[in-house]
């Protein structure tokens, strides 16, 4: 006899969903069932072995996937599956997380303006306020109507300073990035510096503060000049990747800076050539996907450039630089199924792009939305700017 095992993990943030029912099917009958534990992990033990088996799982907020038939033998077959959001048809409306109208005074700073937000390995959510120069955390698991929010960095002065977190100062955190072990970076824009926060502690990672600057490429970072830092993403590897004025660079785990593409020059071109050799008009945010393809939005370019992790070469993933179809994008995520959500900002919506077809997910309710994050929990957070809220989809 053998057995069958896997993990179910949602297609959004690739992490585990817990209690989702499993069964466990052969030749489109169902033959035993489970429910996945805290992992998302399932075992079915004592199966015959033989082909046309299934797996399928179902959870709240998903629609039940099956995975495609496969053959039982040796002593186990490893079968994850993918959870995809059931997105309702038609308009729909989000609950309001984190924000004056949710949390009137509770925990909420006088001045809030969250501008970006990123999720910890542990489920809590960190939100940028670049014109407050602090970076806020809200509770694990954030809920409408029960999330606590505290300060997490920065002291509130507009200055550069590294010291423990709350003694340390900010010139413009705008973007951040959650590493796996739970380290925090930042891009310190007017402080043409990217900051990291780990054990409590913030450091500089990258930048010297010139203002204007560009330097340092095959060097370490830390001796890099920087011009305005912005959006800001890693890989499974460690390597960070952030816009430098109109170039993407990259920082390696041994702290090596290198120019991976743009030339400084503001525009639009190079598509189908290296990405080295292109170049952007204003490059807002980054994000990689799982197989380490990196997509940048251009917010005067309108459109969504992504650089090939095999070939390097750069194309346009959606966006045809009218303004038409978007405008100003900014927030990029990728579902760890591939498909492609950006905020776009100046229509105050949010689209997605599913083979290579862009869509619209959500288009009312929103003002100005800046920035996206997945949640452990299965669903998507927008950081609705200029309705200074955080929302949950």
């Amino acid at each position: 006899m053998s057995a069958v095992r896997g993990q179910v993990l949602s297609a959004l943030a690739g992490s585990p969903v817990v209690g989702a029912p499993v069964t466990l099917k052969r030749d489109g009958a169902a033959i035993a069932s489970a429910e996945t534990g805290e992992d998302g992990a399932y075992s079915f033990t004592g199966i015959e072995a033989g082909e046309g088996y299934t797996v399928e799982a179902s959870a709240s907020i998903y629609r039940i996937t099956a995975t495609g038939a496969f053959a039982v033998s040796g002593n186990k077959s490893d079968v994850n599956i993918l959870l995809n959001r059931d997105w309702p048809e038609g308009e729909f409306t989000g609950s309001v997380v984190v924000g004056p109208d949710a949390l009137a005074g509770v925990g909420i700073p006088a001045m809030w303006n969250p501008f970006d937000i990123a999720f910890g390995p542990d489920g809590t959510l960190y939100i940028t306020q670049p014109d407050q120069y602090k970076i806020l955390q809200a509770a694990p698991a954030p809920t409408p109507g029960a999330a606590t929010v505290t300060d997490f960095a920065g002291t509130g002065e507009n200055d550069y300073l590294d010291q423990s977190a709350l003694l340390a100062r900010f010139k413009q955190p705008s973007r951040l990035v959650c590493a796996p072990n739970g380290d925090i970076y930042v891009t310190d824009s007017s402080a043409h510096r990217i900051r990291k926060i780990a054990g409590g502690q913030v450091t500089t990672i990258a930048g010297t503060g010139d203002e204007g600057g560009f330097s340092g490429d095959n060097g370490p970072a830390i001796n890099a000049k920087l011009k305005y830092p912005g959006g800001i993403t890693m890989d499974n590897h460690g390597n960070i990747y952030f816009t430098d004025n109109s170039r993407i660079r990259k920082i390696t785990p041994s702290g090596i800076i290198t120019t991976i593409a743009g030339t400084g020059v503001n525009s639009s071109t190079g598509d189908n050539g290296l990405a080295v050799n292109a170049a952007f008009n204003y490059p807002w945010h980054v994000a990689v996907d799982t197989f380490g393809n990196l997509y940048i939005s251009e917010q005067q370019g309108n459109r969504v450039r992504k650089i090939d992790a095999v070939t390097h070469k750069i194309t346009t993933a959606a966006g045809d630089g009218t303004g038409l179809d978007m405008d100003k994008p900014g927030g990029l995520a990728v579902a760890a199924d591939g498909t492609l959500y950006i905020a776009d900002y100046g229509n105050s919506r949010i689209l997605v792009v599913r083979d290579g077809t862009v869509s619209t997910l959500i288009e009312t309710g929103l003002h100005h939305p800046s920035a996206l994050a997945f949640g452990p929990d299965g669903y998507l957070y927008v950081c609705d700017a200029h309705n200074r809220q955080i929302v949950r989809y």
